[in-house]
């Protein structure tokens, strides 16, 4: 496989898929900032970006696989 397109590949692009996912860890996202208030939207996102896989897009390589995670 030379590429590879996913529209909101699991724990990355936080705030795409917080607002686009009703489900599983962006769900959870959602209601705590919902609970702790607008305030900490930026610094939650922030703090996200660490971890956020879309930041490593770039040095991302994709080789055959004919497994499913979903």
């Amino acid at each position: 496989m030379a590429a590879a397109r996913v529209d909101l590949p699991f724990l990355c692009h936080f705030r795409h898929a917080a607002r686009f996912s009703g489900e599983g860890p962006y769900l959870e996202l959602t209601r705590y900032l919902r609970r702790h208030g607008p305030h900490r939207v930026e610094t939650t996102f922030a703090t996200l970006d660490y971890f956020d896989g879309v930041h490593f897009a770039r040095r991302a390589t994709a080789r055959p696989c004919s497994e499913s995670a979903s």
